[in-house]
């Protein structure tokens, strides 16, 4: 991993207290730190983030996960899914369910949002920007408590109950990107409803999954939101529309269709 693009990127988290992990584990799975989060309802939300390489790109994968509880608070999330799907589905586009029924922590369950990080440019400068990182970093925090708040009214995970070593950092001068600048769409990028993301659909040649297991497919695959529509299974990528540049519609489009080729 890059140590650079690492410090930047906490250097540009606006929200938390920020910690540097320091299990040996954890570091070598990706994971580098944890953002202690409180919402405005005086909630906890931590986040996990991690930087990993996605084999056979040439870009890495940030992601950020908040924990929704053991595996066995699917059933919960599953049963009442009806009181919380309209807006995980169509508010917040980028934030992916995720159910990990291998894992014995309470990340079981759980929300994350993943961002791709490009090669530098000539000038050093890189793809994303601290608007990319903060909006979704606000998204996946306000999507995961709404959930949280609806399904398990009295649970609030904090940091402490997730025992993960870490020491507090302070943020450094070396920050990503500030300024914002929006492509023009190609391919089959679509603007969605609200404008706030372009999107990419396919609907998969296979029958209705249940929601566990459309929830164990976004586990298992970074970007792609899995959903129900029309009674079949549809896969969708979503990405915020106003820090959008070529080379990310370019990469994240042939990502969606390369990855989906093992559906159909």
């Amino acid at each position: 991993m890059s140590k650079s693009i690492i410090t930047r990127i906490i250097s540009s988290i606006e929200v938390g207290e920020i910690g540097m992990i320091r299990d040996s584990k954890r570091l070598e799975a990706g994971d580098f730190c944890t953002v202690d989060i409180s919402t405005v309802l005086g909630r906890k939300q931590p986040v996990v983030c991690s930087l990993t390489h996605l084999e056979g790109y040439d870009f890495r994968l940030l992601s950020m996960r908040t924990p929704l509880g053991e595996v066995g608070n699917v059933a919960g999330l599953e049963e009442r899914y009806g009181m919380y799907n309209f807006a995980y589905e169509n508010n917040f586009q980028t934030v992916r369910l995720c159910y990990d029924a291998d894992a014995n922590d309470l990340y079981g369950v759980y929300m994350r949002v993943d961002l791709a990080v490009l090669p530098d440019d000539v000038n050093g400068v890189n793809s994303l920007s601290i608007y990319e990182l903060n909006k979704s970093l606000e998204a996946l925090v306000e999507c995961a408590d709404m959930t949280e708040r609806l399904a398990f009214h009295q649970q609030d995970i904090d940091m402490e109950a997730m025992h993960i070593e870490s020491r507090q950092l302070n943020r450094a001068n070396d920050t990503l990107r500030k300024e914002t600048s929006t492509a023009k769409l190609s391919g089959k990028w679509q603007l969605a409803w609200n404008k706030k993301y372009i999107q990419l659909f396919e609907m998969l040649n296979k029958k209705n999954n249940s929601q566990q297991q459309l929830w164990a497919m976004n586990h298992q695959k970074p970007f792609i939101k899995f959903l129900t529509a029309q009674q079949k299974t549809e896969a969708c990528l979503s990405y915020l529309a106003n820090d959008i540049q070529d080379v990310e519609l370019e990469v994240l489009e042939t990502y969606f269709y390369t990855e989906l080729k093992l559906y159909k």
